[in-house]
C-alpha cells in the first residue's frame, strides 16, 4: 500500500485531505508541524509528501529545496499547497502545487502520477 504523508498546521485543510484521499487504498498519515520532518521521513517512509506552504513558524518551499537538495529526499516527490498561488515558487524544487481549496479531480490528477 502507497503512503502519504501530510503536512499542515490546519487540522481543518489536514482532515479534508484526508477525507478526500480515504477512496483510494493509500495509507495517509498526516502531521501539523513540520519540525523533526528528516526524522519522520527517516521513519515512515513515505511515497509522496504533500506539505502546505504557510506553515506556522516556516516556509514549506525552502523546507522543500533543502530535502530535494539532501540526497536522501532528493527523489521523494513533494507537492505544495496553498489558498494562494502566489506563495508557490516554482524554483524550490516542488514536483508539484495544489490549490486550495481542494477539488477531488484536481488532487488525484496531481497525485496519481506520484503513487
Amino acid at each position: 500500500m502507497k503512503k502519504i504523508m501530510i503536512i499542515d498546521d490546519d487540522p481543518i485543510n489536514t482532515q479534508i485531505l484526508k477525507w478526500m484521499l480515504k477512496g483510494k487504498e493509500l495509507e495517509v498519515i498526516t502531521f501539523q508541524s513540520h519540525l523533526g520532518i528528516e526524522k519522520l521521513l527517516d521513519q515512515l517512509q513515505p511515497d509522496l509528501l504533500i506539505m502546505d506552504i504557510q506553515l506556522d513558524g516556516a516556509n514549506g518551499c525552502e523546507i522543500c529545496t533543502e530535502l530535494k537538495m539532501n540526497s536522501s529526499y532528493s527523489s521523494l516527490p513533494i507537492l505544495l499547497t496553498s489558498s494562494n498561488e502566489e506563495y508557490y515558487d516554482e524554483g524550490c524544487l516542488a514536483d508539484g502545487f495544489i490549490s486550495k481549496p481542494y477539488n477531488k479531480i484536481g488532487l488525484f490528477s496531481s497525485i496519481d502520477g506520484f503513487i
